[in-house]
């Protein structure tokens, strides 16, 4: 009985197979908004569906420049990856739900301030290199909106709550002086100064997804 339960899976396994690739489709993306974010960045997303409902997107980015939010940082220049499983809802594949994970690296050049508690010695804005590593999770929900009549063409919108880390490797700096962060900050106001500390976060995008399809 069990071989002929195993001859049965396998004759089915090919039709399965088939079924599984005539559902598979690519799709690519650019996310204007990156170019607004404080670092901003520019780079491409791709999604392959392995079966109707379930599909496997990932999102990498050149972080290219600082916008706004910190102006002593220069030469800023780095790269974001964004990964996420995503599972369709609605019948027409148009709203999803998905985990994500994303991890981002990318360094600078600053100045601060510097104290050795043991002298009680403080250096003012004195230069240093930098690099900072963050990595988060988020719970995203997406829709998607066709843009053209054969539905290659549509429009795609993110939004999700999550936390993050940021560690920070800050080099040049003279032995025993450590950097004076910000003590003041406060709620939900970006800690970017601040090492080893955990923050939530809220990843929000805004897709152009173009699909090819087999």
């Amino acid at each position: 009985m069990r071989k002929l339960t195993l001859l049965i899976f396998i004759g089915f396994l090919p039709s399965f197979s088939a079924a599984q690739i005539a559902h598979a489709k690519w799709k690519i993306g650019v996310n204007p908004l990156g170019l607004a974010e404080p670092q901003a960045t520019l780079g491409f997303s791709a999604e392959y569906r392995l079966i109707p409902r379930i599909g496997i997107w990932g999102e990498a980015s050149y972080i290219f420049n600082n916008s706004y939010l910190n102006r002593s940082w220069k030469q800023v220049k780095g790269y974001r990856v964004v990964l996420q499983t995503r599972y369709y809802i609605l019948s027409r594949n148009s709203l999803f739900i998905t985990p994500e994970i994303r991890f981002k690296n990318f360094s600078y050049r600053s100045t601060g301030n510097f104290l050795n508690t043991a002298s009680g010695d403080t250096l003012f804005n004195l230069p240093f290199k930098a690099t900072q590593q963050l990595i988060g999770g988020a719970f995203v929900v997406g829709k998607q909106w066709y843009l053209s009549k054969n539905k290659n063409f549509s429009l795609e919108f993110t939004a999700g709550i999550g936390a993050k880390k940021r560690n920070i490797n800050r080099r040049n700096i003279p032995e025993g002086y450590q950097y004076n962060s910000d003590k003041y900050s406060f709620g939900l106001s970006p800690h970017t100064e601040t090492d080893k500390e955990g923050a939530p976060y809220f990843p929000i995008g805004l897709r152009l997804i173009w699909q090819i399809k087999n």
